[in-house]
């Protein structure tokens, strides 16, 4: 058998993939690139961007190893209210059992994304979350990131792709 270990890893996440609660959604595209708008209203939303398409193994330092993700997403006509993220890990119950609680994996904004305002700005947006602590994921967890937007009444969001970048080993 042969040894993986590739330090060069990424999956995209198509909007196709997330899921939105709260405010009107619906796929657009313009110059063949998808992607899921917010109607422009006064309103608080939630994107979940599900990390998934990644090999989980129960062994030890196997499968993959999380660093970052980038989240890719426009802000037009009027700045947002608020943009934020946070990422959640949670394990998968045993059959009859109730789940328990998700841990917040710490992370960073890229500079560009830092200061709250810049993520609400007006503009075309790439938002690089980088784990504090690289994460191995079990074949029970489950990892994703929710988008926590505020927008003014004629805001318009533009959900597009995510991706997560990761070391590959087998």
């Amino acid at each position: 058998m042969g040894y993986v270990h590739d330090t060069q890893s990424a999956v995209v996440i198509p909007p196709c993939d997330m899921q939105f609660n709260g405010g009107t959604w619906s796929d657009q595209v313009s110059a063949n690139q998808w992607s899921r708008d917010k109607t422009a209203a006064g309103d608080t939303t939630t994107v979940r961007i599900p990390i998934s398409g990644l090999v989980q193994n129960s062994a030890g330092l196997k499968g993959s190893l999380v660093k970052s993700i980038e989240v890719w997403y426009e802000v037009a006509t009027l700045a947002m209210t608020s943009v934020g993220a946070s990422a959640y890990k949670l394990t998968v119950p045993a059959d009859t059992a109730a789940p328990g609680a998700s841990t917040q994996p710490a992370f960073a904004y890229d500079t560009n994304h830092n200061v709250a305002g810049n993520r609400a700005a007006v503009a075309k947006h790439k938002m690089t979350l980088t784990i504090s602590t690289p994460l191995w994921l079990d074949d029970d967890d489950v990892l994703f990131v929710e988008l926590a937007l505020v927008a003014q009444a004629t805001s318009v969001f533009k959900m597009k792709e995510a991706r997560v970048n990761f070391t590959f080993r087998l």
